[in-house]
């Protein structure tokens, strides 16, 4: 039984416009509840995704993937904005009570436009000059986002995947999803193999998650379609991934059931569409306006009535008071502010940085704590993999060429730590491998070939990879953080012995990665195993009882500039603080011994 029996005309699938009436929230539940061969029966889909002719249906029938955003103004809008903050309406009036005494108190042949001109160009070349950076700054993000094309691996015609771009994908559409990718639009998953994702983008909890090919337990799908009583969180649901998520580990194929705004990502960004924070700079020129109002309501009186009484002029006092009211005003403020900011715009540009709004600028400038990555950022993003040794600290290749397997078989986007790996076996000699002595790295690969995997997850902290060769005969390889690996270990090898894991000998190989540690290195430990059981279908429980025979010591050299940008950074009152994963001895030592000394 073949679940394309359907009408391929979308519309006038009656499950669908019922489903499409439905809200956000009720469809994803409703979604999340169904098998996946009720769910392809109402999409009109199937696991081999959908037929070309059915894809610019769906785009017509459940819209484009595309998030709202707020609606772009007219250019004849955008110029009276720019114009749009407290100290020009200040000043606009300023100016027209200066034309109000001027031309009802003052004799026609004693009138002087000079104080309302003087304001009004002071206005107008603030306002234009902000108008036109803002401008500049709007076409130069727009020319670098079209520059930027985010791909998902979506099959159709069963033709097993194909990169195409994200706003292409449509309701319907089956995606492939491993290691690095980030999630396209709301998915329902079908089939799943230890699939973590991210959802902080939505929950903002760092900490990833579990989706499996089901309901985690009944009460997810015992709630109402909306939010009744005892209904979990859309984002606990087991069985979806939501656009916006990124895959950390694993891998799955899911069906997209909603794309665009009717995603759990696309209706929080509607949300925000067109609102604009208000900021410490937003904040300062409102206080100061209102400052200068205050001023202004409290002197004017108080001048009037102290020169009205002393002079026994009252229109010559009320004229003064307007005066003092009109000096008490810094015209020459807003356009000096926006000069600077300007100049700060300017300054950024020459450093590739496009500042799409003036105000961002103050916002910088008020920065007193800057936290920040260290890989990547303080170092030089180039992890180099500095040594490869045995239980005894001594150089071994062995260690290298089982890490080389481990790495080079893992699916998933490579890490700069594989890719380390790699490198450093592919420039290695000949001299020794750890199951064919006299191969090279790429000889290695080429004998064995990978059978089984247990992906790296931020649970375990461990990546297992079961190697093949011809005669049928099966290792698994461990790679992770060494307090990992020795948890599923029960023997270490030394000098090619292999002997029980004693509280001594852990004790040995826990100070000897500590030593490494305290030299800046990241350290990962190596465990194997022969003929593992349940290659085919691993689970967690065997990846047990290995032996350890080596640590891998990596390094990520500091930059040259990174010292420089902190003491620069201090010189102006800005404390700098390091989030980093990597563990606190390797974070200390960078900051202690790095380019800053």
């Amino acid at each position: 039984m073949t679940l394309r029996t359907l009408s391929p005309r979308v519309p006038t699938h009656a499950k669908k416009q019922t489903n499409a009436q439905l809200s956000q929230q009720e469809w994803l539940r409703h979604a999340a509840a169904a098998t996946p061969a009720e769910l392809f029966c109402e999409l009109n889909s199937g696991e081999e995704g959908l037929r070309a002719g059915q894809v610019d249906e769906a785009r017509a029938f459940w819209g484009a993937n595309a998030a709202a955003q707020a609606a772009k103004r007219p250019a004849p809008l955008r110029l009276l904005a720019a114009f749009a903050d407290p100290f020009t309406y200040i000043l606009v009036f300023i100016a027209l009570v200066s034309v109000l005494t001027d031309w009802v108190f003052a004799d026609a042949g004693s009138r002087d436009v000079t104080t309302p001109l003087i304001i009004g160009v002071m206005v107008l070349v603030s306002g234009v000059l902000r108008f036109v950076q803002n401008e500049k700054s709007t076409v130069a993000a727009e020319s670098l986002a079209e520059m930027i094309e985010t791909l998902a691996n979506v099959e159709r015609d069963g033709d097993g995947g194909n990169p195409i771009p994200l706003d292409e994908v449509v309701v319907g559409d089956v995606v492939h999803l491993s290691s690095g990718d980030v999630v396209p639009a709301d998915l329902r998953i079908f089939a799943a193999r230890d699939l973590f994702v991210s959802q902080s983008s939505l929950t903002g909890e760092s900490e990833p998650v579990e989706k499996r090919t089901s309901l985690a337990n009944p009460g997810a799908q015992g709630g109402t379609p909306a939010d009744g009583d005892g209904a979990c969180a859309l984002t606990d649901l087991a069985d979806l991934a939501f656009m916006g998520s990124t895959v950390i580990s694993g891998n799955a194929r899911g069906v997209v059931v909603a794309t665009g705004a009717r995603t759990m990502f696309g209706e929080a960004t509607g949300t925000l569409a067109g609102r604009k924070r208000q900021t410490a700079f937003d904040e300062g020129i409102r206080s100061t306006s209102r400052l200068l109002m205050h001023l202004m309501a409290i002197m004017l009186p108080i001048v009037l009535v102290i020169c009205g009484i002393t002079k026994g002029d009252w229109l010559a006092a009320l004229l003064f008071s307007l005066s003092v009211a009109v000096g008490l005003t810094p015209e020459m403020l807003p356009m000096l502010v926006t000069c600077c900011l300007g100049k700060g715009s300017v300054d950024l540009s020459r450093d590739h940085v496009i500042v799409k709004r003036l105000d961002a600028i103050q916002d910088l400038g008020a920065i007193d704590v800057l936290c920040t990555d260290k890989t990547g950022t303080l170092t030089e993003d180039r992890v180099v993999l500095e040594r490869h040794l045995d239980l005894n600290g001594n150089d071994d290749p062995r260690v290298l060429r089982y890490a080389f397997l481990n790495s080079y078989f893992s699916t998933g986007v490579k890490n700069l730590i594989d890719r380390a790996i790699i490198e450093r076996a592919l420039a290695e000699g000949t001299d020794e491998t750890p199951v064919a002595p006299g191969l090279s790295a790429e000889e290695l690969a080429e004998r064995w070939h990978a059978v089984d995997e247990l992906p790296f997850d931020f649970e375990r902290r461990r990546l297992s990879v079961v190697v093949g060769d011809a005669d049928g005969q099966t290792r698994m390889i461990c790679k992770g953080a060494i307090e990992e690996v020795l948890a599923v270990c029960v023997d270490v090898e030394i000098n090619g012995c292999v002997r029980p894991l004693t509280d001594e000998e852990r004790s040995r190989v826990t100070s000897r990665a500590e030593a490494l540690a305290n030299e800046g290195m990241r350290v990962l430990g190596v465990a194997r195993k022969a003929n593992p059981a349940g290659t085919g279908s691993l689970t967690v429980e065997d990846e047990r009882k290995m032996t350890l025979i080596g640590y891998l010591a990596f390094l990520d050299p500091p930059k040259a500039s990174s010292a420089e940008a902190i003491r620069a950074l201090a010189a102006h009152g800005v404390t700098t603080k390091v989030l980093t994963g990597d563990s606190a001895r390797v974070a200390e030592h960078q900051a202690e011994f790095g380019p800053a000394e």
